[in-house]
């Protein structure tokens, strides 16, 4: 599939109820995804696995920097990339906070922007977030041995 991919519905502003359910979905996959690291040890984060990118900590810390570029690709949020801690359980929930502060402004708003080739829209970036999180649900359960 194309990750970069802009849908006609894109272009739609998404509306308050439709954000108080994301907000919901975004509850659930933080759940699934701190659920399936939990138990780690402290080598099993590091230890970077044959054929992978990255060690547990690597995909927890990738996950949360991800949603702060996704932000950043409207603009939004107060949170500059040096602001981010290192360790992925603090930088997690400071990027999520972030993110759940300025959802609720969106409703309604439509916006769209380009930027290094490609549009984005709240819509956009409210469905990719919630797509890379709940994709990297299922690589932290491989990667934790719970797969």
């Amino acid at each position: 599939y194309e990750v970069n991919a802009w849908f006609r519905d894109d272009w739609r502003p998404l509306s308050a109820e439709e954000i108080e359910r994301a907000l919901q979905m975004l509850r659930w996959n933080r759940a699934d995804l701190l659920a399936a690291a939990e138990g780690a040890s402290p080598a099993a984060m590091e230890e970077k696995q044959p054929g992978e990118r990255w060690a547990l900590r690597g995909v927890l810390n990738h996950v949360a920097g991800a949603e702060w570029w996704y932000l950043n690709r409207l603009d939004l949020g107060e949170l500059t990339r040096e602001m981010l801690p290192r360790d992925p359980f603090e930088r997690l929930p400071l990027v999520r906070a972030e993110l759940e502060r300025v959802l609720p402004g969106l409703a309604g708003v439509q916006r769209v922007l380009g930027k290094e080739g490609e549009f984005w829209s709240p819509r956009k970036m409210l469905r990719r977030v919630l797509q890379h999180e709940r994709d990297h649900v299922g690589h932290v359960l491989k990667l934790a041995g719970k797969a």
